[in-house]
């Protein structure tokens, strides 16, 4: 934990500290799903990034995510006859919210020609999330939290050279083994996003 506390702490200084420097900035604003090995389910991923240029190809930023799954399980019959106010169906709800330092490498010499920027990213973090469920007698709230990581690789499109609007695809991989006691949530897993950059006086614009 003290690992995780003392890297978080560098990001915010290296952050800080970049800022000063930075000649543009840009915020993305992103939608999509993602896939956890734990649960092996599909859920919503909502994305805030807010990066500043050091130059218009190394960007670096803050990013914060919204992820949420749902998922329902059937019960045994001897579970429901066991107990006459069981549900035949649970519903288990996760709520995670990764917090991360990231950077990007964007190719922005093929944005003037196709108005296409290619780009490469990476971040590190940390999560925090909500687990409920019923257990038969009463609705249970637990919280885990870990170390977290991603790497994603997307394209930002440019409808035209006096825009401040670009679109994004983007895929990726989010790692997040994330823990309470001894117990272990495997958050890990592929990432897709579609979303909209805008470019607030940024030096990336052709």
């Amino acid at each position: 934990m003290k690992r995780i506390l003392l890297l978080m702490i560098t990001f915010i200084i290296l952050f800080s500290t970049s800022a000063v420097f930075a000649v543009g900035n840009s915020i993305d604003g992103k939608i999509g799903s993602s896939y956890s090995m734990g649960p092996e389910k599909m859920g919503l991923d909502i994305e805030l990034d807010y990066f500043y240029e050091l130059d218009p190809f190394f960007i670096v930023g803050i990013s914060g995510n919204l992820y949420w799954l749902q998922w329902s399980q059937e019960l045994s019959a001897e579970e429901v006859s066991g107990n006459l106010n069981t549900k035949p169906e649970e519903t288990f709800n996760a709520f995670m919210f990764p917090i991360m330092g990231i950077a990007q490498v964007r190719l922005v010499n093929f944005k003037e020609s196709t108005g296409i920027t290619p780009y490469l990213g990476g971040g590190l973090g940390y999560s925090t999330m909500s687990y409920s469920y019923y257990n038969g007698e009463k609705d249970v709230v637990e919280w885990f939290g870990g170390f977290t990581w991603v790497v994603n690789a997307g394209l930002a499109y440019s409808p035209g050279a006096s825009s401040n609007i670009e679109f994004l695809g983007e895929v990726g991989y989010r790692g997040a083994k994330l823990t309470k006691e001894d117990r272990t949530a495997d958050m890990s897993g592929i990432t897709f996003h579609a979303g909209v950059r805008y470019l607030v006086d940024s030096s990336s614009r052709y």
